[in-house]
């Protein structure tokens, strides 16, 4: 790894208190050159598309230590706050409470050492009310009309599931013109 990959990395990873680039400085290398120039080289995803899916998958992995320092590198590319907490809240019907508790403290956490002042104003679009109706509407817009039909086939605990998993769906939903 060159001087300028090197820098790069620390500009990215500022924050952190990882000790890798010093301990296992050749991991640090494949894992960057993979995950920073051969992934991002054949991805169609923007750079901001692209750390969403990684704090997604790292979410549903479990990845506590590098969803930690993913973040800081998240935020250091200006990746607003609001779309991290989304990805975090929307991980809540998928993984269970349980498993996102830590990764939002965590977040809070990392905000609060970047300056970012909590909490976020509220980005809801929906109410108790409306969050189902909304929610399936958006499902139906993205998988289809069959969408519908599962709500109303199937097992009741799976309708109940999916009645959850809609309810979620209604917070990426823009509020109607």
């Amino acid at each position: 790894m060159n001087e300028e990959e090197k820098a790069l990395l620390s500009r990215r990873f500022q924050g952190t208190d990882s000790r890798l680039m010093e301990t296992d400085p050749e991991w640090v290398e494949i894992t960057a050159n993979f995950s920073g120039k051969e992934v991002p080289e054949k991805s169609r995803l923007t750079r901001h598309e692209q750390m969403l899916c990684i704090l997604s998958a790292l979410l549903g992995c479990q990845g506590m230590g590098e969803f930690r320092h993913m973040l800081h590198a998240a935020l250091n590319e200006g990746l607003d706050p609001v779309s991290i907490k989304e990805v975090i809240y929307q991980a809540t019907a998928y993984l269970g409470i349980g498993r996102v508790h830590d990764f939002l403290e965590t977040a809070n956490a990392v905000f609060k050492q970047h300056g970012i002042s909590l909490p976020l104003a509220s980005q809801s679009t929906t109410d108790a009310a409306s969050r189902f109706d909304r929610g399936l509407e958006k499902q139906v817009s993205l998988f289809g009309p069959d969408m519908a039909k599962r709500q109303t086939d199937g097992p009741v605990l799976r309708q109940n599931i999916n009645r959850w998993l809609i309810t979620v769906s209604a917070i990426t939903t823009p509020a109607p013109a």
